[in-house]
């Protein structure tokens, strides 16, 4: 059975993602919000539903339902609430 602290830690660890930088694709789990930017300009926000990480690369989900392939070579990348 998971304590109350646990949970607390849970919660703290995912909140203090928000807004990082995606530095590799091991930081990456299916299912974490994403942005991808190229300077200001945001090209895709959604949700991760597969992961390459030899390759440096995920697949995204969008909001309209498109999917979409983020390769870390060519976004920044940064983890959304």
């Amino acid at each position: 059975m998971e304590s109350p602290n646990q949970s607390r830690d849970c919660e703290f660890t995912s909140v203090s993602r928000k807004g990082a930088r995606v530095q590799t694709c091991v930081q990456v789990s299916r299912g974490d919000l994403i942005e991808a930017r190229v300077g200001t300009t945001r090209h895709v926000r959604g949700q991760v539903v597969e992961v390459q990480p030899a390759m440096e690369l995920f697949w995204v989900v969008a909001h309209d339902g498109t999917r979409r392939i983020v390769e870390l070579s060519e976004f920044e990348v940064y983890f959304a609430a």
